[in-house]
């Protein structure tokens, strides 16, 4: 990640700080006056007051990585958090470097990858609770990472991933032949792959997701059974076309 924020308010937490700072050069790391650190380019010294310095960080930022406890970082932004599709990722530390917690924006924000990341260069233990990551099957916001697209119907969406996560049979079919990476090699029992919108259609699935880079009609009476592009079961197909470059 090239815009990072790594905060501390403890000695051992500047200390893991300076570890994560030797391994990410887009990284800054913030810390408390008291402990009489000359600031520079990449080390910004502050009062000490956390909730001043959220008010004025939290908008440049792509990623936070707190040195502290879980419970101080919540408190903290709570009052900043709007929606995973635009919030920033999270990522809490204590302060020995014993664990990485993705705690905000795991997929599109990037948090889960962050953790990953974090534990790489501190030896710590990656947490990552995300039901599609620790069930090690797919999920659609992901692809739509890989392929460089976007999701058509975010809560759809989401129906879609619970439906995943739950071992519902959900289809698959891409119109582009991008080949995402989440795609390739084996994939759970209940993911099956389609060449067709129409054998989506036919098929006893709960949930599908369709990658395509097409403006796409939906009829509701002719998807009685799979849900285009990362619809749910039991909802009508929208109306609207999607979005060029959409999943």
């Amino acid at each position: 990640m090239t815009n990072l924020a790594v905060i501390t308010v403890t000695k051992q937490g500047l200390l893991l700080g300076e570890k994560i700072l030797a391994s990410e050069p887009g990284a800054v790391l913030y810390v408390p006056a008291k402990y009489g650190v000359a600031g520079t380019n990449r080390v910004k010294v502050f009062p000490g007051a956390l909730a001043p310095l959220l008010a004025e960080i939290y908008p440049r930022y792509d990623g936070f990585v707190f040195l502290m406890a879980t419970g101080i970082v919540v408190r903290m932004i709570a009052e900043y958090i709007k929606d995973k599709r635009y919030d920033p990722a999270v990522v809490v530390m204590d302060i020995t470097g014993r664990f990485a917690i993705s705690l905000v924006s795991g997929h599109l924000g990037g948090a889960n990858t962050l953790a990953r990341r974090m534990a790489e260069i501190t030896g710590a233990i990656a947490v990552v609770t995300t039901g599609t990551d620790v069930n090690e099957t797919i999920a659609p916001d992901v692809i739509a990472m890989e392929i460089g697209g976007e999701v058509d119907d975010f809560e759809a969406m989401k129906k879609v991933s619970a439906a995943l996560v739950d071992g519902d049979k959900t289809g698959v079919v891409d119109l582009t032949g991008v080949d995402p990476p989440s795609l390739r090699g084996p994939l759970k029992p209940n993911v099956q792959r389609f060449d067709s919108l129409e054998a989506l259609a036919e098929a006893p699935v709960i949930a599908g997701i369709v990658i395509t880079n097409r403006l796409l009609d939906h009829e509701p009476s002719a998807r009685p059974h799979g849900r285009p592009a990362g619809q749910g079961g039991g909802d009508p197909p929208p109306q609207e076309p999607r979005r060029r470059g959409g999943v």
